[in-house]
């Protein structure tokens, strides 16, 4: 993916900033962003796709079973649970 000619690097780094500057914007408004990856059990995955993906997205990665019955709720209740529920 080329964007602008900016490098790998530089398009991490600056995807981690719109992050950091969206949430911090305006202190009257709360805006949580929440990213996951999951993938196959016993697909392997580097450390360093797990490593870039936590510290420039802010993403867990997750090995998961998608043959399980319960594979949708794990994903479903992860989401559920970085959910902010406020109530009006």
């Amino acid at each position: 993916m080329k964007l602008g000619g900016l490098n790998d690097q530089e398009i991490n780094e600056s995807y981690k900033s719109i992050m950091d500057q969206l949430v911090r914007l305006d202190p009257k408004v709360i805006l949580n962003i929440a990213n996951s990856i999951w993938y196959k059990l016993n697909f392997p995955v580097q450390n360093e796709f797990i490593n870039l993906n936590s510290q420039y997205y802010y993403a867990e990665v997750n090995e998961l079973d998608f043959s399980l019955p319960e594979a949708k709720d794990i994903i479903n209740g992860w989401v559920d649970e970085k959910n902010r529920r406020i109530d009006t």
